[in-house]
């Protein structure tokens, strides 16, 4: 039995309804693209096949192959939006995640470990080509899970531990699968929790704060919830640079994530006329950190370590500062 997937989550939670309610696993799954309403996107095709499971846990004897040699997909890209969020601003960012928090395999995910949910989305937002590790990380939650509700059941236990197997499953690295799901999920999350600290905000001649960034990860959805926050009912915008998506939050509506549009009214270049004054909050936070700064106590490499150099273009603060190499 073969599996396909397009390389979206919602393609990897399709995956786990069939193995969760056929407690079956694939022996197979290859990578398609996206199909209809990608034709007009210039996206990288991979069509390299490779056997998907390998070493899963209480699997069938004829359902494990040798080998695993599925090419690493390309970059994220529009690909990662689901069909409807490419050619309409109606879809909020809150939400992106929801078909897979209410499909067979969330729910069941959920019920036994509502980490190890989170942790399945920030690997996938990691862009990793971790597709086999990740199945068998739910595979294996689920199935503690399972066994001791089982157990439970004939014991006629408490469920109030209900959860604990599955943690226990959740946080045993010395599986190399579930190490390389944790490690990807914590990457992920520490971006996303770094970009909360220092995205820059600047005013165009919209009067809409925007900022730019390039991160390493997909992690957009996981910054919308903070930002809306932290703004309130403010108008606000995230350009991820890298996958040519935004995030926009309008007032009185939830932030949504679309496909980057240049001639949006909100991304229009200031005019030499009034760029001058959309500068100035800029000039205050560069005198702000040029008062605060203590020249005496540089110390350029742990600077680096604390904010690497790919993220300078976007600080004010940094972006026309020398770089001298450690």
């Amino acid at each position: 039995m073969e599996a396909e997937y397009d390389g979206t989550v919602f393609s990897l939670f399709s995956i786990l309804d069939n193995v969760f309610r056929e407690n079956k696993l694939h022996d197979k799954i290859t990578r398609k693209d996206m199909g209809s309403g990608l034709s007009s996107l210039s996206l990288k095709s991979s069509d390299a096949q490779g056997e998907l499971f390998n070493t899963l846990p209480d699997a069938d004897e004829k359902t494990l192959k040798d080998g695993y040699s599925l090419s690493s997909p390309s970059p994220c890209s529009t690909a990662c939006l689901p069909y409807p969020l490419q050619h309409s601003y109606n879809a909020a960012a809150y939400k992106y995640f929801e078909p897979c928090r209410t499909s067979f395999s969330g729910q069941e995910i959920i019920k036994y470990s509502g980490k190890a949910y989170k942790d399945i989305l920030y690997a996938w937002m990691s862009e990793l080509p971790i597709e086999k590790e990740v199945i068998h990380f739910a595979w294996k939650i689920v199935s503690a899970g399972r066994m001791q509700d089982m157990e439970n059941k004939e014991c006629n236990y408490s469920p109030k531990k209900r959860g604990s197997s599955a943690e226990k499953a959740r946080c045993d690295l010395a599986d190399e699968n579930i190490k390389k799901v944790i490690t990807a999920a914590s990457r992920a999350r520490k971006e996303s929790h770094f970009l909360m600290g220092i995205l820059r905000f600047s005013i165009g001649s919209s009067g809409v704060p925007v900022a730019k960034c390039s991160p390493d990860y997909f992690i957009l959805p996981a910054l919308a919830h903070h930002f809306t926050l932290r703004f309130g009912n403010s108008v606000w915008a995230i350009i991820d640079e890298k996958r040519n998506i935004s995030l926009m939050h309008a007032k009185s509506e939830p932030a949504k994530l679309v496909i980057f549009d240049p001639d949006h009214p909100w991304f229009k270049e200031e005019t030499d006329s009034n760029k001058e004054n959309f500068d100035d909050w800029e000039k205050m936070w560069k005198n702000y950190h040029t008062s605060i700064n203590n020249e005496s106590r540089s110390n350029p490499n742990l600077q680096r370590r604390f904010i690497p150099i790919r993220y300078w273009k976007y600080l004010p603060e940094l972006n026309d500062q020398k770089i001298d190499k450690p």
